[in-house]
């Protein structure tokens, strides 16, 4: 399987989606490098040392307590895509509105634990040229660490790599996705169509990045 890293210390540096550039005494390194475990990608965030993983049955289980806490409502669908993603069982009937699951998880180095999740899916009736994210979440109890940036802009990566046009996600109004509109507004995913629930009283709002 093909693995990515993203080395943190303890100053914050932007990072790039086709390699990370650090900076030390005004010189510039590449820090990208293949090994045997794939390409690795390393950059500048805050003391933390995080790799990217795809989901598997081995790490499911841990992804899984994370997604509890963070989609208490979802968590048994999650749990049913999860499974269905890895089986790759095209006969199931979910395929059926499905062209493409696919999954991650951010791993810190240093402890070993899972500290958040990403996704790309496509459903049948989506175009060829958009993917959409799916069950993004970090750690409650690491956010602000710069960690869900760097998994958002990897998430982009992913979708650029693929040769997608447009990247999109729906999230909603909900004051608890407060602090994520502002990321998303940031890395210039911009809200092209809204849709009211009347029974929440929250709207979802569509977001797309092109490529």
């Amino acid at each position: 399987a093909r693995r990515y890293s993203l080395r943190t210390g303890s100053q914050y540096r932007q990072f790039f989606p086709n390699r990370c550039r650090l900076k030390h005494s005004g010189k510039k390194n590449e820090t990208s490098h293949r090994n045997a475990g794939g390409l690795l990608f390393f950059a500048i965030i805050k003391d933390m040392d995080l790799r990217f993983e795809p989901l598997s049955n081995e790490n499911m289980p841990e992804a899984l307590s994370l997604i509890r806490e963070a989609f208490p409502d979802n968590f048994e669908h999650v749990k049913q895509v999860y499974k269905i993603s890895l089986e790759k069982n095209k006969k199931d009937p979910y395929w059926k509105t499905r062209k493409i699951l696919e999954y991650w998880v951010i791993i810190n180095n240093d402890s070993d634990k899972i500290v958040a999740t990403t996704g790309l899916y496509r459903l049948v009736e989506h175009s060829e040229d958009e993917i959409w994210m799916g069950w993004y979440c970090v750690d409650p109890a690491l956010r602000g660490k710069g960690i869900g940036r760097k998994t958002l802009e990897w998430t982009i990566d992913q979708a650029r790599k693929r040769g997608y046009k447009f990247f999109r996600l729906w999230t909603t109004t909900d004051p608890g996705e407060a602090v994520a509109q502002k990321l998303y507004d940031s890395i210039g995913l911009s809200v092209y169509k809204q849709k009211p629930d009347e029974k929440s009283g929250e709207t979802t709002l569509y977001r797309e990045l092109k490529l």
